[in-house]
C-alpha cells in the first residue's frame, strides 16, 4: 500500500516539476536547433583549416540562420569534450559518397565574430 501511495505522489509531483523546469530552464531540453529534413542531405563543401576544425556546407537551406543557410563548423574539441567529432565526420564522408541519405542537421548558433555562425552538434540520418 505504501508503494502505491509513493508512486501516486511522485506522478503528481512530476506534473508540477516538469513544466517548471521547461519554463525556467528551457535550454536544458531544447539547446540545439534542428534544420529541415532534406532528401538527400549531401555535404557540398568541406573546408579544413589547421587548428580550427572543419567548415561544412550541405544542401541549400539545411541550416537556417547559419552561414549561407547551409553551413557551419564541426568543432574538434579536447580529448574530454570532442562532441563525437570522429563519428560525425565519418557520417559526413559516408553521406558525401552515397548521396542517398535523407536527414537533418542539429546545430548550435554562436556569437562568433568570424565568418561562421553555427556549430554542428549532430546529424539525424535516415538511409
Amino acid at each position: 500500500m505504501l508503494e502505491l501511495v509513493s508512486k501516486v505522489n511522485i506522478k503528481n509531483r512530476m506534473k508540477f516539476v516538469i513544466p517548471v523546469v521547461l519554463v525556467f530552464f528551457p535550454t536544458l531540453v531544447f539547446s540545439y536547433q534542428t534544420g529541415p529534413e532534406k532528401s538527400p542531405l549531401v555535404p557540398s563543401l568541406i573546408y579544413y583549416q589547421p587548428g580550427n576544425g572543419l567548415y561544412i556546407e550541405f544542401n541549400e537551406g539545411a541550416m537556417p540562420g547559419c552561414s549561407a543557410d547551409k553551413g557551419g563548423r564541426l568543432v574538434k574539441g579536447t580529448d574530454t569534450d570532442d562532441r563525437n567529432f570522429k563519428e560525425l565526420y565519418s557520417l559526413i564522408l559516408t553521406m558525401s559518397t552515397t548521396k542517398s541519405m535523407k536527414g537533418q542537421i542539429l546545430y548550435d548558433t554562436t556569437t562568433s565574430g568570424g565568418w561562421w555562425h553555427c556549430s554542428i552538434v549532430g546529424i539525424v540520418a535516415k538511409p
